[in-house]
């Protein structure tokens, strides 16, 4: 009975870390995304002349490097 229900813990801790490892992964995709996202918007905005765009894009930019910053820094505490 009792291995049982350490087996049971030990389950589900592993898919616990699993899920937030996925998650910080997905997190950094997207933020890679919206990074790629900015430039390309700032490079259309220099292309038009358009400067509000380019600004837009900058701003995307800064927005997903913040958000990677933090997931590393959310990185550096994890424990595993």
């Amino acid at each position: 009975m009792l291995s049982m229900l350490i087996s049971d813990v030990v389950e589900v801790q592993v898919h616990y870390k699993e899920e937030v490892r996925n998650m910080g992964a997905d997190d950094k995709m997207e933020n890679a995304g919206e990074k790629l996202g900015g430039k390309a918007k700032e490079a259309a905005g220099k292309l038009t002349d358009n400067e509000r765009l380019e600004a837009e894009g900058k701003g995307d930019q800064t927005k997903a490097d913040l958000k990677g910053a933090g997931e590393k820094l959310k990185d550096a505490f994890k424990k595993d």
